[in-house]
């Protein structure tokens, strides 16, 4: 060991995250916009749904008027 020295190391573990943190915000922005698609993707599912009832509903009332028209 050289005269003089103290056998202490020093090791700097500062750690520089700014570019982590840009990337959790970017994704952050991202998600918000999937999210958003997600629920208009989920509203026409919804209303196709809505719709296909109702179409549905109306055959099936056309078929009952249909069956009574040659009951009677």
């Amino acid at each position: 060991m050289a005269r003089g020295a103290d056998g202490h190391v020093i090791i700097d573990t500062a750690l520089n995250n700014r570019g982590f943190i840009r990337g959790i915000q970017a994704l952050t922005g991202q998600t918000g916009g999937l999210q958003a698609a997600v629920k208009r993707l989920g509203g026409a599912i919804v209303t196709a749904f809505a719709v296909k009832g109702v179409v549905d509903f109306g055959r099936r009332a056309v078929q009952l008027g249909s069956d009574m028209a040659e009951v009677q």
